[in-house]
């Protein structure tokens, strides 16, 4: 789930009417004129909305807009009431509990007074168990929340107030704002220390050097073990120095999670670098030295940029090499295998759907319009393939003011489909591949972004993807337990929860991974067969 913000000017004229009404007119506003292009926008009108506030007079005066503007708008109207599965719902955190949709439009309603003061007063936030409600408002959605706020995070002062509710907030709408920037910036020391002696030796020779280091860098899950200063610039962190430490041998798989822990972190703008301790205990200086180098490598870069989140990533061609030695040829040679190069560089992309010209519902079973539907029909096989029937359909559906893909739709744009590009057959379901994709040597596969309409459902994926995702987290973890792979595989996709249906679909990809000897069962866990021959030659 992805949280976007909606940053909304306020002024004397549209403040926060706090001490009167407890409302927010610009908010409201706001919202209702989002409503409004939501329903209106083809490309987003399949996604269900709700709406949330801090507190019931908010609520009643997005409820008064909205009405206002329904009838106004008669489109408007009719699209909102032909929702009956799951329609639009505007509640506040007193009666939103249980309730879900795929879009979470929140009002923050807290904001600058009509005199352009911030109090510290947040209502529930303030009182005992206030961050408990600040998560009813936020997990609501399966998709994105987008926050509609006059309220800035730099008006929260934490200095004036330790409550943990108005703490988060000011962190969820920095995150809103800067995504995992804001989230890296707030890596700062905890205070604790090292967790091991190795740790202490490693920090002891550091300083000696006269770098300025941290031990226990960070928070949650997701804390460094040794956290090296950037001279250049106090306030930022130029490596984190990660140890098998006392955490990394704390449980069984903690080997097998490590490596994504690190892909989690790079992808958070960290420079890692690992120590391993029976490196150390050989030759200490020799560690020293690569750590050393690794520093003034990157204090030397002079073009050195701040480094973003890397939101894409590629199964190595070697690793691939290694593993096609043993993967007997498929029984038909025109069946895909694997997801072909998707970009001239061979690069992983993101899923992006493809945007086409809307059609007028009364004309969309004309014999005129055929050749549009067809074309249609291909646009999107070649931006989006492989993509299921179902997928495909539907969106050429909505594009033409259609809600919903009955028999006599999908007849039509079944017998219109093109029958040159290839298709795949999974039970009932069925998909169509781009006329670019073959059998490749290269796997590829298409990872969600921050945005809503990039994120798919396990089921929209056809197995050849989900292999070459699977594929990715192992190559990342070295090895993981089935349900770890599943619920790897279902984040990179953008789906919030992993549910039984989708570990059982993750798990038919491993199984033919494992049929073809690219994976095999360690254990518990599954390892890529190239990773285990490694390992046997390393012992």
């Amino acid at each position: 789930m992805v949280a976007q913000w909606q940053a909304l000017r306020c002024d004397t004229t549209h403040a926060s009417d706090r001490g009167a009404t407890r409302t927010n007119k610009i908010e409201a506003e706001a919202i209702v004129k989002g409503i409004e292009e939501h329903y209106l926008n083809p490309a987003k009108s399949h996604l269900t909305i709700g709406v949330v506030t801090y507190n019931q007079p908010q609520q009643a005066l997005i409820e008064t807009y909205l009405d206002a503007k329904r009838r106004s708008n008669q489109a408007l109207d009719r699209a909102i009431a032909t929702r009956s599965l799951e329609p639009l719902f505007i509640k506040n955190l007193e009666n939103v509990q249980g309730d879900e949709r795929d879009v979470i439009f929140f009002s923050i309603t807290f904001g600058p007074d009509a005199a352009g003061k911030t109090t510290m007063n947040f209502g529930p936030l303030n009182g005992e168990g206030g961050h408990r409600r600040l998560n009813v408002a936020i997990s609501r959605a399966r998709e994105a929340v987008v926050i509609y706020s006059t309220l800035m995070p730099e008006q929260i002062d934490l200095a004036k107030i330790r409550a943990a509710g108005v703490r988060d907030l000011k962190h969820y709408l920095e995150f809103a704002l800067r995504g995992p920037k804001a989230l890296l910036e707030q890596s700062l020391p905890t205070g604790l220390e090292p967790d091991s002696p190795f740790e202490t030796a490693v920090i002891r020779i550091l300083r000696d050097r006269g770098w300025v280091v941290h031990p226990q860098v960070g928070c949650s899950g997701y804390r460094i073990d040794i956290g090296v200063v950037d001279p250049r610039a106090p306030g930022r962190y130029l490596v984190g120095i990660e140890c098998d430490g006392r955490t990394y041998h704390s449980g069984a798989t903690a080997r097998d999670r490590d490596r994504l822990r690190q892909h989690v972190l790079e992808g958070l703008g960290w420079n890692i670098h690992r120590i391993w301790s029976t490196d150390w205990w050989l030759n200490p200086e020799g560690e020293i030295l690569k750590v050393i180098a690794r520093l003034e490598s990157l204090m030397d870069a002079s073009n050195q940029t701040e480094k973003e989140p890397e939101l894409i990533a590629e199964v190595p061609p070697d690793l691939v090499a290694a593993e096609s030695e043993e993967v007997a040829p498929p029984e038909c040679p025109s069946e895909p295998t694997a997801i072909a190069p998707l970009v001239s560089n061979g690069v992983s992309r993101i899923y992006t759907p493809a945007s086409i010209e809307a059609g007028d519902p009364e004309s969309f079973y004309d014999h005129k319009v055929t050749q549009q539907l067809t074309a249609q029909l291909s646009q999107v096989i070649d931006a989006e393939g492989p993509v299921s029937e179902a997928v495909l359909f539907r969106k050429v559906a909505r594009a033409w003011g259609l809600e919903r893909t009955g028999s006599r739709i999908v007849g039509r744009l079944r017998s219109l489909a093109p029958k040159s590009v290839h298709q795949t057959q999974e039970g009932v379901a069925k998909f169509y591949w781009p006329s670019t994709v073959n059998s490749a040597s290269r796997l590829h596969f298409r990872l969600a972004d921050e945005t809503a309409l990039s994120k798919r459902h396990i089921d929209d994926v056809c197995l050849e993807e989900i292999s070459a995702l699977v594929l990715h987290v192992l190559h990342q973890a070295g090895g993981s337990s089935r349900q770890d792979v599943a619920r790897s595989v279902c984040r990179l996709i953008g789906m919030a929860r992993t549910t039984a249906d989708a570990e059982a679909r993750a798990a038919k990809a491993i199984d033919q991974l494992m049929k073809r000897k690219i994976l095999v069962q360690a254990g518990a866990y599954v390892q890529l067969a190239a990773y285990l021959r490694r390992q046997q030659i390393t012992a």
